[in-house]
């Protein structure tokens, strides 16, 4: 071993090796190379023996295995001190589900004491306004939970033929009853036959929910929001197309295209 090691030592090189080797009286049978995850070499394993002979195919898979373990024992070694030297941020399918539990969390104590501060002082008018402003505010903090939760964990799409008027009357009487509380008309107009859609189902109804309570978060008690559906004929084809109409609507500036990502509008105040 000792003679091994000098002669191997001598040079990297392959052709030296062998010279080196020649010298103790040995010869290269096998050489293989070790690469890491990249696929990078990292180092030669070498077979050594004093006699000449060729390899069975038993053998070469015994080398095979031999090389796939030892480059596995190199990985994961490497792994430790990586893991080790550099700091990881958790994976986003694990930190926002997590982030979300413990954000409902302190909503619900927060939400569980405004209540009872609101039963013990319920005739103080001051207490009333000033815990009408805090439950919207939780509202608002509970939609963006539910945004958090979409987007940390997406669904996937689930495509049918269907008609477009159940799913319209089913995102205008989610809002009937903030439309109710903040004193706003909330109407669906659809004019004419629509015909039939294919779409995802659930993702467009949480388009138009959305898009609806964008609306209705600008619109000023007394005033009105409607939703208006028609088809019309573009060259050949029938299309469908519609209208969201409300005075408050401030989309000065807002890019369109990028309205329904995660957080990216919210009205001022």
């Amino acid at each position: 071993m000792l003679s091994l090691e000098a002669a191997l030592a001598q040079s990297s090189s392959l052709q030296m090796s062998s010279i080196q080797l020649k010298i103790q009286g040995l010869c290269i049978i096998a050489s293989l190379p070790l690469t890491d995850s990249k696929h990078l070499v990292i180092g030669t394993l070498y077979l050594v023996s004093p006699n000449r002979f060729d390899l069975s195919a038993i053998q070469r898979e015994g080398l095979r295995q031999l090389i796939c373990q030892m480059e596995a024992f190199l990985a994961l070694q490497q792994q430790g001190h990586e893991s080790r030297a550099i700091p990881r941020s958790p994976a986003a399918t694990s930190f926002v589900p997590g982030l979300a539990h413990e954000l409902r969390n302190f909503i619900f104590g927060i939400s569980a004491t405004l209540d009872t501060f609101q039963a013990h002082f319920a005739d103080h008018d001051e207490v009333s306004k000033y815990g009408t402003v805090i439950r919207r505010s939780l509202d608002r903090l509970n939609a963006f939970i539910e945004e958090l939760l979409e987007y940390g964990k997406p669904q996937l799409l689930s495509w049918s033929v269907g008609d477009l008027k159940p799913l319209l009357r089913e995102a205008v009487e989610y809002h009937r009853s903030l439309a109710t509380r903040n004193n706003v008309d909330l109407q669906l107009q659809i004019t004419g036959s629509i015909p039939p859609l294919n779409t995802d189902k659930q993702s467009l109804c949480k388009a138009f929910i959305l898009l609806i309570d964008l609306a209705l978060q600008q619109e000023e008690a007394g005033g009105r929001v409607t939703l208006q559906v028609a088809t019309r004929i573009q060259g050949d084809r029938t299309v469908i197309y519609g209208h969201l109409d409300g005075a408050g609507l401030k989309l000065q500036d807002v890019d369109l295209t990028r309205l329904f990502e995660p957080f990216y509008f919210r009205a001022s105040g």
